[in-house]
């Protein structure tokens, strides 16, 4: 709203002010100072702009007769951190297991083997990254001559299967066995041919299936203005056809209006890749309160959203302190509010200050007579038209503009800097072109033996290394890592991560979710300077 600089507006407003109890004032703004950091007051702003992202902004405004217009510069509430998540093997029906393969139609060649004419009879399996599927049906196979060989062709592409063992009978017989060592699957998309006769040393086919499939789920936060985009995703693999899926509440997050007052969950399909959200909209779980599913997740809800809408205005006004005494305008009539003097209100012709604009939030809200503004961390200030005469604004230093963990340890398999692993991704900031610190956390780093860790600061967006952050020889002892690196990035949207390799063997990146007697997350973090 715009409220005009008159008299009569100026007498309201600072006569509402004045009628709250002193108290309940002080306690408003220490509150405020305790939830938000830093406190801006007085001096004087001229042109051009202040960089960066601070927070939503309480402003407490003077008698004169300046504007202050508040537009949105960034999402008040980040998304929250991966879920931590967990399994019950009874109660519900959430674990599924990928499909045995069709029966096989195996060949024979009468050249190239040692196989005895007979009949054999073929079955396979699928294997994945938690185990083996049950056998598929029986397939047969008649061979002639005593130089046969047996192809048994691989079986189609399913879930997240990745490879399959073959099971054969001796001649004429009933019972198959593995062909291939264990954990030696052969990988999809390839024949398997056997040029001698069948081995009756392997195992039996499996009794029962251990080939689960896996379920990703991505939180996000919701508040009285919207919801964020998701969290980065977590994987679980229930282990049984009778169990349950929990996902952990995420933290609470943000203060005031902006604060988190629920969330939802968004899970995938069993070995699938979209996830979609589990409960109804506008119906979200409560902070604090976990939600179970015992049921298979349900694919009709809605997909997690492209941007952030979690974001608002913090502000109010009042009396104030009043702004710097301006000067009585030469031919100007003395004010509504009392006489002309060194001391008394300007006049109509004569306001206080320059007229300057300045501008916070999300251009909803207008302020009159601005002298303190408290912030936390958000929004774009800039100066708008004129000089600025009436707010000093200082201090964004320190300022969190990105912040990621992660929990799970990363092995350093890459061996050049060109190639090397991504450890952790900062998320993207858009920057004003003033220097920030980034800072890497990790409790714990092993480098091989036989080579030497090395860290690097990677430019997403440009697609290159900006440097060597730190090396750990193969002889040391396991480190902590913490290093920080003062750059300055050019203005725009921009992504940094973490990367390493090793020039001999596989060293490590090892952390954890923190409690007793476990690792804490590693980091990445960019602040300003």
């Amino acid at each position: 709203m715009n409220l005009p600089p008159d008299a009569a507006s100026t007498a309201l407003l600072d006569q509402l002010w004045r009628n709250l109890d002193t108290r309940i004032r002080n306690l408003f703004l220490q509150e405020f100072k305790a939830q938000f950091g830093q406190q801006f007051v007085g001096g004087k702003l001229s042109g051009g702009s202040i960089g960066g992202t601070i927070p939503p902004a309480t402003v407490a405004g003077g008698t004169g007769g300046q504007v202050l217009t508040t537009t949105n510069g960034a999402p008040f509430l980040a998304a929250p951190v991966a879920p931590t998540l967990a399994t019950a093997t009874t109660g519900g029906t959430v674990g599924q297991a990928l499909a045995a393969p069709v029966a096989p139609v195996p060949t024979t060649a009468t050249t190239g083997g040692t196989i005895a004419a007979a009949t054999y009879g073929v079955k396979i399996t699928y294997v994945n990254p938690a185990g083996e599927t049950v056998a598929s049906t029986a397939g047969t196979v008649t061979t002639t001559g005593s130089t046969s060989t047996i192809t048994v062709p691989s079986p189609g592409a399913s879930g997240n299967a990745t490879g399959y063992y073959a099971y054969v009978t001796q001649p004429g017989g009933s019972t198959a066995t593995r062909q291939q060592a264990l954990g030696s699957p052969t990988a999809l998309g390839t024949a398997y041919t056997l040029t001698a006769p069948p081995s009756s040393g392997g195992a039996t086919p499996p009794g029962s299936t251990s080939a689960w499939l896996p379920y990703g789920v991505a939180t996000t936060y919701v508040n009285a203005q919207g919801e964020t985009v998701a969290s980065t995703a977590a994987t679980i693999t229930p282990t049984s056809a009778t169990s349950t899926l929990t996902i952990d509440a995420p933290v609470a997050a943000g203060t005031l209006s902006q604060a988190a007052t629920g969330w939802y969950a968004y899970v995938t399909q069993a070995g699938g890749s979209t996830a979609t959200r589990q409960q109804t909209a506008g119906s979200p779980t409560a902070m604090g309160t976990n939600l179970t599913l015992t049921a298979p997740p349900s694919s009709g809800g809605a997909t997690p959203p492209g941007s952030n809408t979690a974001g608002t205005l913090v502000a109010s006004w009042g009396a104030g302190i009043a702004g710097p005494t301006g000067p009585t305008g030469p031919t100007g009539p003395t004010g509504p509010s009392g006489p002309t003097g060194a001391s008394g209100p300007t006049g109509a012709t004569g306001p206080t200050g320059s007229g300057s604009t300045i501008t916070v939030s999300d251009g909803t809200t207008t302020l009159t007579g601005v002298t303190e503004v408290l912030y936390t961390s958000g929004a774009v200030v800039t100066a708008g038209s004129g000089t600025i005469a009436d707010v000093a604004i200082s201090g964004s230093a320190g300022i969190e503009l990105a912040y990621t963990q992660i929990t799970a340890q990363v092995n350093l398999t890459a061996t050049t800097e060109a190639t090397a692993t991504v450890i952790v991704t900062a998320s993207s900031v858009t920057f004003d072109g003033a220097p920030v610190i980034l800072e890497f956390f990790a409790p714990l780093a092993y480098a091989s033996t036989t080579g030497t860790s090395v860290l690097t600061l990677h430019d997403d967006t440009a697609g290159v290394s900006l440097g060597l952050l730190g090396t750990q020889q193969g002889t040391s002892s396991d480190i902590t890592w913490s290093l920080k690196r003062r750059f300055t990035p050019a203005a725009g949207a921009r992504v940094y991560s973490i990367r390493g390799y090793s020039s001999g063997g596989t060293g490590n990146i090892q952390c954890g979710a923190g409690g007793a007697g476990v690792l804490v997350p590693a980091f990445v973090r960019l602040t300003k300077v």
